[in-house]
Order: C-alpha cells, then sequence, then structure tokens
C-alpha cells in the first residue's frame, strides 16, 4: 500500500495549474522557497544491507561424564558439536520516520555578487528513528537443534534423540537510528523542482547474536527388562550463548527528492537515497560459555567494514505561499 500511495502522488502533473485554479494545482517553482528556512517530516521504507560471518566450536566432552558409546555403525564423537562456520547476507527492511530543517539557498558567490552559484546550495540536518523487520539469519547450523524429542520405538540411543546440534544467529534489533547533514542543490527540470543532496550519515544498531549447543549424553546400556528412561540415563548438554552489540557506522548518503503537489502550506516530495556505511569499531564478539563439567562452547563472529541502506519515501515540507 506503501508504494501504491507513492506512485500516486508522483504522478501529479504541474501542467495542471493550467486547467485548474491555481491554489489546487501541483507545485510550481518558487523562488521564494529557496529564501526562507524550511522543515519537514518524512516517512519512508527501505533495505539495510550486511554481511556477517560466524564459526563454533566446543571442547570434548567430560571424560568421567563421557557416557556409553554407541556401536561401531555410529562412532561416538567426543566433542560436543562438530567444527562448523558459515556466513549470510543480512537482509534488513526498515521504516524512517524523519525531520529535516534546510536553510534558505546560496543566491551568489559571497562577496561577489554578480556571479551565481549554480544550483544554488544549501545546507541540511536530518534525525531519523526507524523501525525494523529484521528476521534471524543463521550463521551456522548443524543438524536441528531445538528441543529434545525421543523417537517413538522402545530401544533407542543417544545419537537417535532428536533436536541436538548448534545454530549461531544474528538480526538487527527493533530500534535503529541515524542522522546526517550537508548539501543539497536545487534545479528546475521540465517544470518540477528536483532537488540533489549530498551528505554525511551515521548510523546507530544493535545486532543481536545468540548460539545454542545441544548434545546428549547417554549414561548406561539399556536391556529389555530395564529400558532406557529419558530423565534418568541421558545426560543433556545445554551451552546457550547470547550478546547484544551496538555498532556505529559513518559515510556518504546521496538523495534525489523531486516536487508532486502542494496541499495549503504544505508541499509533498517524493524521494529515493542510498547511503553507504563504514562500521566503526571492533566488529569481532567471542563468546565462550562453561558448564559444571568443564564441557566449553565458543562462536566467533565478525561483521564485515561495510553497511549499505537504500530507500524510498514521501517527504511533507512546510512551505507556505
Amino acid at each position: 500500500m506503501f508504494f501504491i500511495l507513492l506512485f500516486v502522488l508522483t504522478q501529479g502533473r504541474l501542467s495542471v495549474a493550467e486547467t485548474q485554479n491555481e491554489a489546487n494545482a501541483a507545485v510550481e517553482p518558487a523562488s521564494d522557497e529557496l529564501e526562507r528556512w524550511v522543515p519537514s517530516l518524512s516517512i519512508s521504507m527501505g533495505m539495510l544491507l550486511q554481511r556477517a560471518s560466524g564459526d563454533t566450536s566446543t571442547n570434548e566432552i567430560s571424560p568421567e561424564n563421557a557416557g556409553i558409546p554407541p556401536t561401531l555403525t555410529s562412532p561416538f564423537d567426543p566433542t560436543i558439536v562438530k567444527p562448523a562456520s558459515g556466513q549470510d547476507l543480512v537482509f534488513t527492511p526498515i521504516s524512517h520516520l524523519s525531520f529535516e530543517l534546510m536553510t534558505p539557498a546560496l543566491r551568489s558567490v559571497p562577496f561577489v555578487p554578480e556571479i551565481a552559484v549554480p544550483g544554488r546550495p544549501r545546507l541540511f540536518a536530518h534525525g531519523d528513528a526507524a523501525l525494523s523487520f529484521s528476521q534471524q539469519y543463521d550463521l551456522v547450523r548443524v543438524d536441528k537443534p531445538g528441543e529434545f524429542k525421543v523417537p517413538g520405538v522402545s530401544n533407542y540411543r543417544a545419537a537417535d534423540i532428536l533436536g541436538q546440534g548448534v545454530k549461531a544467529q544474528v538480526y538487527v534489533d527493533d530500534l535503529v537510528w541515524s542522522a546526517g547533514g550537508g548539501l543539497a542543490f536545487t534545479f528546475d527540470v521540465f517544470d518540477r523542482r528536483v532537488r540533489i543532496k549530498a551528505s554525511v550519515e551515521w548510523i546507530r544498531q544493535t545486532l543481536v547474536i545468540d548460539a545454542d549447543f545441544r548434545r546428549l549424553v547417554q549414561e548406561r546400556v539399556g536391556t529389555p527388562a530395564a529400558p532406557l528412561i529419558f530423565d534418568d540415563d541421558f545426560r543433556q548438554i545445554i551451552l546457550p550463548l547470547a550478546k547484544n552489540k551496538v555498532f556505529h557506522g559513518m559515510g556518504p548518503g546521496l538523495e534525489i527528492e523531486v516536487d508532486s503537489n502542494r496541499a495549503g502550506p504544505f508541499v509533498v516530495s517524493t524521494f529515493l537515497g542510498v547511503r553507504v556505511y563504514r562500521i566503526l569499531g571492533d566488529r569481532n564478539i567471542n563468546l565462550t560459555t562453561t558448564n559444571e563439567f568443564d564441557e566449553t562452547a565458543t562462536l566467533n563472529y565478525k561483521h564485515r567494514r561495510v553497511a549499505y541502506q537504500g530507500a524510498m519515501g514521501i517527504r511533507i515540507r512546510w512551505v507556505p505561499e
């Protein structure tokens, strides 16, 4: 629905002014708009893209609690979970609400009024609050870790029980903050007012990284007379890891904005923008956990240096006639 509304709003034609009252016409290029401070609010939808990777490892099962090895057809693995690694491209849909303030335009070169400045540059700054709709991305997954489930047979072993393995995941937390500022250049193209805006951008996001290591150890051999009991004859190894990490990034931004319609003192414009962020600081996270048997699990998380963001949206600018 957002993109349908965006399409409809962009269809306003300046030529409507020829057949309708000027008060109901689409926006006409007005020189006084460049001479004043212009506040605005915008809403946009976009995508944040970044790449992450991770590797997991564990030590061996505690010798005094190693349990009963399975048969030779299913060799006993002394490590809790085999080492594994992986990576993924993390796509995060985001919805921005932004406030922007733009200064009056520079009409001519300072101290040389007879020389006009192309594009009538003006300063602008904005602050954004965004909601992310990120799903969880698997960086590492071995088997299907989860709730332990006993197979529906009477004679089973530890290797037959479902829910063992490891998974390591990452996702962007709900709130993302950003801000930026730069120069806007204004042009009139085919009777439309167009702004090209170059800026320096900042972003603050929280990434949630977690992992779950699960293994069962069989502690006695079952017999027909004394069948195995899950709660009594199997030891559960569950080693969870979790961390929230704040990442900051800075980089360039570019936006193209086109005025489309006027509604009283408000001018509606549509825009399309891209931003490239360089993630600052330490991008590696090392997590380790140990249980009472000195059994240890480790997750090494790495975040790529560059993140990308693209968005399109609607801006409502306060420009009284």
